[in-house]
C-alpha cells in the first residue's frame, strides 16, 4: 500500500490480522514507547503488567500488577524499552503463556543486550525480537552498557546517574 508521511510518499505493508493485537505495556517505562504503538494499531487491545527486579544479582524478578484481555489466538506485543538480563522478560512470558496461548510473541524494545536476549531466547524460543540496538555488555548492577540508564527515569523527569 501507499503511505503518506508528512514528508512525502513511501511504501508500506498493510497488517491484516491488526485486529488480532494486544500490546502490553510493562510499567511504567514502556508507557510512551506504547503511546505510540497505540497511535498506530488504533484497533489494539490493550494490556498491562507491572513488573519489578530486585537490585541484587541474580535479580529475580516480581510480578505485581497483571491485566490483560484474551490472549488466544493474538499476537501478543511486548513493549518495554530496555531488555538488560532478561529477567523481568522471562516473568512476563511466562505470566502471559499461563493465560493463553498467543499465536505470536513479539517483544518490542529499544536497546537490549546480547545476554538479555539470549536468556529470554533459551527460555522461550519462538519469541520474535525487534530492537533498535544491542550494546556491549551489563555492568555490575545489571544495567546495559553504554545503555542510557533506567528507562522509567528517563521518561517520568528523575535524573539518572
Amino acid at each position: 500500500m501507499t503511505v503518506q508521511t508528512p514528508l512525502g510518499v513511501a511504501e508500506g505493508v498493510k497488517l491484516k490480522d491488526e485486529n488480532d493485537l494486544v500490546v502490553v505495556s510493562v510499567l511504567r517505562a514502556a508507557i510512551p514507547l506504547v503511546e505510540g504503538i497505540m497511535r498506530v494499531f488504533k484497533e489494539a487491545q490493550y494490556g498491562v503488567v507491572g513488573a519489578w527486579r530486585k537490585d541484587e544479582p541474580p535479580f529475580p524478578v516480581e510480578v505485581g500488577y497483571f491485566k490483560l484481555p484474551c490472549v488466544d489466538d493474538k499476537i501478543v506485543v511486548v513493549a518495554d524499552p530496555m531488555l538488560a538480563t532478561g529477567n523481568t522478560m522471562n516473568a512476563i512470558l511466562d505470566r502471559i503463556q499461563k493465560k493463553g496461548s498467543p499465536r505470536r510473541l513479539v517483544l518490542l524494545n529499544v536497546i537490549a543486550s546480547q545476554q538479555g536476549i539470549e536468556k529470554v531466547e533459551s527460555q522461550h524460543p519462538n519469541v520474535e525480537i525487534y530492537t533498535c540496538a544491542v550494546d556491549e555488555k551489563l555492568n555490575e548492577d545489571g544495567y546495559i552498557v553504554p545503555g542510557l540508564g533506567d528507562a522509567g527515569d528517563k521518561a517520568f523527569g528523575k535524573p539518572g546517574p
